[in-house]
């Protein structure tokens, strides 16, 4: 039976001493690589199907990577000189922008820096270093796609769609090269344009559920989460599932997520390099050690996250009070 688990998971299964055998001979430059390769992250039915297809439907609950699978199929579509007029739909523009092009698993994060696309927004198109082009559209302005002509495209949460003629529309100017293609990213709603294009013979539909991402969870673990229903899945992986509705409220008054919220600020401010009030006898020197380490590196700014995952996954535990006291050591 073919595996269902990525090579990250497969690395991940392996015992301490085994894992770091198999990483050892990788370059730091190669572990970062590593970091933004798909074919090391995403499992096998995440990957571009074979066959004579022209649409690939993914029908999947919210968790399973659909938006990254989306965005990864089209970054290797672009890059590789394959497809070069891209159409990106989503239900709307804000949609468009904030999940395909801007989102966390959007087209503009996945790129490495040498590839990565320049959005411009007030055309609504990306365009790739080698000449590929990929522009937005909105399903609710079917006459958007009037006229344009495209080798391949992108539907995101087709079953969301208000107006089929959308999709019609789309169909209509995918007459660009020998073989168009198109990728559709959606939940699973049984509506009548999805329930036709699941049953028509050119395409290719790949099921999924929220529970196929439980591979990425140690049993045993608790999981916090917001309380949305698709995160109760983690009980399937053997994981206590604790839900905290926020509801607006500040950080500071939901206990459970404070430490998120302090961990995620530092990064952000440690990335950012801004620094708000702080005691300046106490920690001028740190503050001022954090500037001069990234003045050194102010010419490649882009590389401090994958670098800082890269010293995270070399680095061994410490005890939080082994932490302070090399900090102490050096005020």
């Amino acid at each position: 039976m073919p595996s269902t688990r990525s090579v990250a998971e497969s690395l991940a299964s392996l015992s301490p001493t085994k894992r770091t055998e198999a990483l050892r001979g990788f370059t730091e430059a190669q572990a970062v690589a590593l970091l933004r390769d798909w074919r090391f992250w995403g499992r096998p039915y995440q990957h571009e199907p074979a066959g004579a297809w022209r649409t690939w439907l993914i029908l999947a609950g919210r968790g399973w990577g659909k938006t990254r699978t989306g965005a990864e199929t089209v970054r290797a579509w672009a890059t590789s000189g394959r497809y070069g007029r891209i159409a990106l739909v989503a239900r709307t523009a804000a949609d468009v922008r904030d999940v395909i092009v801007e989102g966390e698993s959007g087209l503009l994060a996945i790129h490495r820096d040498d590839e990565r696309p320049v959005w411009k927004a007030s055309q609504r198109r990306l365009e790739w270093p080698n000449g590929a082009i990929a522009t937005t559209y909105s399903a609710e302005e079917p006459d958007q796609l009037r006229g344009p002509q495209s080798d391949a495209a992108w539907c995101d949460e087709l079953a969301a769609w208000r107006y089929p003629e959308t999709w019609d529309q789309l169909q209509f100017g995918l007459r660009l090269g020998d073989a168009p293609r198109v990728i559709v990213t959606t939940t699973p709603r049984p509506t009548k344009l999805v329930r036709l294009l699941a049953s028509a013979p050119d395409t290719h539909v790949t099921r999924g559920k929220t529970a196929d991402n439980r591979k990425n969870l140690a049993p045993g673990s608790t999981v916090f989460s917001d309380g949305l229903a698709c995160f109760g899945a983690v009980t399937l992986a053997g994981c206590t599932h604790q839900s905290t509705v926020v509801a607006g409220r500040k950080p500071k008054e939901v206990p459970e997520l404070q430490w998120i919220n302090t961990v995620l600020g530092n990064l952000k401010t440690g990335l950012s390099g801004s620094y708000h009030g702080f005691g300046f006898r106490k920690y001028a020197e740190q503050y001022l050690g954090a500037f001069a380490y990234r003045f050194n590196r102010r010419f490649n700014l882009r590389t401090l996250p994958q670098r800082l995952l890269v010293a995270a996954l070399q680095c061994g535990p410490h005890p939080q009070r082994s932490i302070r006291l090399v900090a102490d050591a050096h005020c």
